[in-house]
């Protein structure tokens, strides 16, 4: 507050320092560093470690990639202070989603945000990796809220309080959705590819997608590398969840451009039913809305068995671990494996005849 003997510079100053305490984004006013984590996570290849790279101002720097888990970080300044940004990304698409505990705890439940990235040019996919990699993440979070209950009752109430709020009291479809237990980014990747679609089976997709995110009340976006204004969009998301920067408020629900459409600003009502004639709606069979819209997007879009990996499931066979020259250890390792089982059911059946003649 300014004192009448105060002179414009004096004002000017106290202002500058206001900002620098961190009013900038936080809404806290707090001079103290923070620190976050965002987890990114979703289809093998969709562009998870391109917008990482966004994000943390590398883009002149060739993604690789991802085996398992990689780390990173950022930092953000708010004048003198550096807010800090721990930034992992799953690699392997649905393939290791027992990982995702690793992240979800008790511990950093307050400052832990989601990324869920899906390739929008592979639909027979799309599907199952939003389910098998929401439902893991779901569970494990609802887990890690309950054990922090048992301590922590209030921390616990509030993040349930937080993810309610995200959609509003006063939402007419509150009754039917159930949100992310922690903030939910939803980002569609390959927009380029996606936009050459058949238009029905872009609203097809793109309906589906706005339910799902809907459903989850988390934002959604499509983005693509090759489009520099799609990109930074992206970056400003992500900036707001590791940062709480201010973001606007963005809608974009046209299905012939790319959707932008935050947590808690759609309806069901205005993305309407699921992608099938009513003919084909009165067969389908389903206990929720959720189930309803998969076997609605299932008829149209049949989703691969195999998630890019092997069916037997050896990470050893999984291309995006090869090495020459372990691989070719491997190989000759599995040959003399194979030699010797070869050898001893040769000799156990000598044995057997040999007893039998005694």
């Amino acid at each position: 507050m300014s004192r009448q003997s105060d002179t414009i510079w004096d004002i000017a100053l106290a202002e500058v320092k206001n900002r620098a305490g961190g009013q900038e984004g936080t809404g806290a006013g707090s001079a103290q560093p923070t620190e976050s984590t965002v987890f990114f996570m979703g289809s093998r290849s969709a562009g998870k470690t391109t917008l990482i790279h966004r994000f943390q101002d590398r883009d002149d720097e060739p993604p690789k990639a991802t085996t398992a888990l990689e780390y990173a970080y950022s930092r953000h300044s708010r004048g003198q202070v550096k807010d800090v940004a721990h930034v992992w990304e799953l690699g392997g698409g649905t393939f290791l989603t027992d990982l995702i505990k690793i992240f979800i705890v008790p511990s950093n439940l307050s400052s832990l945000s989601m990324v869920l990235v899906l390739d929008l040019s592979e639909p027979g996919q799309l599907w199952r990796t939003l389910d098998d990699l929401l439902r893991a993440a779901r569970t494990y979070a609802v887990s890690a809220i309950a054990e922090l209950a048992k301590t922590q009752k209030h921390a616990a109430d509030a993040l349930r309080q937080q993810a309610a709020e995200r959609l509003g009291s006063e939402h007419s479809d509150k009754a039917m959705v159930d949100p992310f237990p922690l903030p939910l980014v939803i980002i569609g990747m390959k927009y380029d590819i996606f936009q050459n679609f058949d238009s029905e089976k872009r609203k097809a997709i793109s309906k589906t997608m706005r339910f799902i995110a809907h459903y989850n009340v988390a934002t959604l976006l499509f983005c693509s590398n090759k489009m520099d204004a799609l990109m930074n969009r992206a970056r400003n998301v992500i900036n707001h969840l590791a940062y709480h920067t201010l973001i606007g408020r963005i809608s974009a629900t046209d299905y012939g451009k790319p959707l932008m459409i935050q947590a808690g600003s759609d309806s069901l009502q205005n993305i309407g039913g699921p992608p099938v004639s009513q003919k084909e709606m009165g067969r389908i069979h389903a206990r929720s809305p959720m189930e309803l819209w998969e076997k609605s997007y299932k008829a149209i879009f049949p989703q691969e068995e195999v998630d890019g990996r092997d069916k037997d499931g050896d990470a050893a066979k999984d291309k995006q671990y090869a090495e020459l020259a372990v691989d070719a250890m491997r190989a000759q390792k599995d040959q003399e494996l194979e030699e010797y089982r070869r050898s001893a059911g040769q000799q156990w059946r000598d044995i057997k005849l040999g007893s039998k003649s005694r």
